[in-house]
């Protein structure tokens, strides 16, 4: 009997560990000296990292968002809360990173620029491609998909990078025309 109990014991704090939602402060420090600071938290259990980004208003370019990875699918929603738009991405990175996100700070950077497809995707659609949590994550947005390139000569270099991501790399930037986002 006390093997049973020692046996369930054993179980339930192993359950209780490996669904830790494990919370972190990152900032990021880009190149010019801008410094974004992050509230991340890592479901390691549901394989998923949600990343809130701190007030960005004094930067030109820069749009405060929330953003859910959902590591399992391999794909990444950016919810722009002032728009009411979900943008729905292939993940750039295809796995969490907690040892840069409990490093506190970093200035490593993913750089991408991105296209919107201006047609507006169902909650149907997003399930299809994405799958139910990022679904449901921007089931009140209006949802378009962005595909996420590259930066010219970075191009190997990120690809080199993400083979070894563990260990490099930090912050995703992307970049696009904010014109486009207007329109939408």
């Amino acid at each position: 009997m006390n093997c049973l109990l020692i046996g369930l014991v054993c179980v339930s704090l192993g359950m209780l560990v490996s669904s830790e939602k494990n919370t972190y402060r990152l900032v990021h420090v880009s190149n010019e000296g801008i410094e974004i600071a992050q509230d991340i938290v890592h479901d390691t259990l549901e394989n998923t990292v949600t990343v809130v980004i701190g007030d960005v208003s004094m930067y030109k370019g820069h749009e405060a968002t929330v953003n859910f990875h959902d590591f399992n699918t391999g794909y990444v929603a950016f919810k722009d809360i002032r728009r009411q738009l979900c943008l729905l991405s292939k993940a750039p990175v295809p796995y969490a990173t907690p040892d840069i996100y409990a490093q506190g700070r970093t200035n490593m950077t993913l750089d991408f620029d991105s296209k919107i497809d201006p047609v507006l995707m169902s909650h149907d659609d997003v399930i299809k491609i994405a799958g139910e949590k990022l679904a449901k994550f921007c089931q009140h947005y209006r949802t378009y998909f962005r595909t996420l390139i590259a930066k010219g000569r970075y191009r190997r270099e990120i690809s080199l990078r993400l083979r070894r991501c563990r260990f490099v790399c930090g912050v995703c930037y992307v970049q696009g025309n904010y014109m486009e986002m207007e329109t939408l």
